[in-house]
């Protein structure tokens, strides 16, 4: 996916649309073994039909649809599907998702810098085995405690059973504590913070004894724990207005 990814990403950066990576490649980032299936995107809700018409304006995208949904998919449902078109990629397809359905609005506050991520130059193995250096450090992503307020609440919305798995999978992928909630998710709504303590709470019971991994189910070692720790985008007080508590 690393053509693919860097391409798309070009795409939008020239025609001027904010953007970043949510899904799988998101979670890939913070350090979770998911395959990738689609590239999901997150725009601001504003610039989102623009999106849509720049990147099919370009003749490399065209709208697609999905007629099929499951319950690994519902989640996908009413928002815009382009599969690509260009002869010198293989073909995949983008999901636009707005910021406000991320919980990552407003996006240029809920993202990390470019200056942050040309600092770092060690990031997790899941997505350096999908992505070159030079992508990773080129495309946007969520930070951390957004990303998984984020999922937290789509969950507690919607009820989706995918949501969850994220939330679940990151807490495990990033060896997250409930002194990490306490720090950078202070002003989270009461619900998503208790989920995500209980997310938390569950870490030992997803322990594959068949496996070599001593802190989590994802993460072998607490020298590994360490360098994940210093990954951009892992600490932030920049948390979504749409995820904050209610006065």
């Amino acid at each position: 996916m690393d053509k693919e990814a860097y391409c798309l990403a070009y795409l939008l950066e020239d025609t001027g649309i904010e953007y970043c990576f949510v899904g799988e490649l998101a979670l890939q980032y913070y350090n979770v073994p998911r395959v990738v299936h689609d590239l999901e995107i997150c725009v601001p809700a504003k610039q989102l039909m623009k999106a849509v018409m720049c990147l099919t304006a370009t003749g490399q995208f065209e709208s697609d649809t999905m007629e099929n949904f499951n319950s690994y998919t519902e989640y996908k449902r009413g928002f815009a599907r382009l599969r690509s078109t260009a002869a010198n990629l293989p073909s995949f397809t983008v999901i636009i998702f707005d910021d406000n359905s991320q919980c990552l609005n407003p996006l240029d506050k809920n993202t990390i810098t470019s200056e942050e991520l040309a600092a770092c130059q060690t990031f997790s193995s899941q997505v350096s085995d999908s992505l070159s250096v030079r992508s990773i450090t080129s495309l946007k992503w969520p930070r951390l405690p957004s990303l998984l307020l984020g999922l937290c609440q789509r969950y507690l919305d919607n009820h989706d059973d995918v949501g969850l798995i994220g939330a679940e999978q990151l807490v495990d992928g990033m060896d997250l504590t409930k002194e990490w909630c306490d720090e950078n998710l202070s002003h989270a709504d009461s619900r998503a913070l208790a989920l995500a303590y209980s997310l938390i709470d569950g870490k030992g019971d997803r322990m594959d004894p068949f496996l070599e991994n001593a802190v989590t189910c994802f993460i072998r070692s607490q020298s590994d724990a360490k360098m994940l720790r210093q990954l951009p985008g892992y600490e932030s007080n920049a948390v979504s207005a749409n995820c904050s508590k209610q006065s």
